[in-house]
C-alpha cells in the first residue's frame, strides 16, 4: 500500500505543530482562571462577554470602566459609549452598557462591537467628555 507525500506532509505537519502554551493564552483580566485562544488586538472586546452570552458586558473593572478611565486620562479625555439593546427571546432582556475608551476609534468599535452581540439595539452613541447619566 503506497502513501500519500500529501497525506504525510499533513499529518507531520498536525503532528508536529507547536500546540498552544499556557503562557501564550490571553489571560481575562475581569476572570483571570479564564484564558483565551484568539489575539486580543484582533479581538478586543471579546473578553467582556458573560458566560451566558446574553446579559450585558462586564466592563466594571478593566481599562473600559469609567471610572478608571477618567481618573487616568481626565473627564475631557475621554470617550464615553452609550449602548441600549435586547435580546429577543423569551422573556425579552433589555441590555444597556456605558464604557470609556481613549480615542474615538476605540469607541466606534465598541459599538460595532455591541451592534453584532445584541439581538436588536435600541441606540448606539459615542460622546466626547465623560457624562455621569443615567447608567451609571
Amino acid at each position: 500500500m503506497t502513501k500519500s507525500p500529501i497525506l504525510l506532509a499533513a499529518l507531520a505537519a498536525f503532528c508536529f505543530a507547536p500546540s498552544a502554551q499556557a503562557s501564550d493564552l490571553y489571560r481575562n483580566p475581569a476572570s483571570p482562571h479564564v484564558a483565551y485562544f484568539f489575539k486580543p488586538a484582533e479581538y478586543p472586546f471579546n473578553f467582556l462577554l458573560p458566560n451566558d452570552m446574553q446579559s450585558r458586558p462586564r466592563v466594571y473593572g478593566t481599562e473600559f470602566d469609567c471610572r478608571i478611565r477618567v481618573q487616568q486620562d481626565g473627564p475631557e479625555n475621554v470617550y464615553q459609549a452609550f449602548v441600549t439593546g435586547r435580546f429577543t427571546d423569551h422573556p425579552s432582556r433589555f441590555i444597556s452598557s456605558v464604557a470609556c475608551f481613549q480615542t474615538a476609534q476605540k469607541c466606534d468599535a465598541y459599538l460595532n462591537f455591541m451592534r453584532g452581540y445584541l439581538q436588536l439595539v435600541n441606540s448606539a452613541a459615542c460622546q466626547r467628555g465623560y457624562y455621569q447619566g443615567l447608567f451609571n
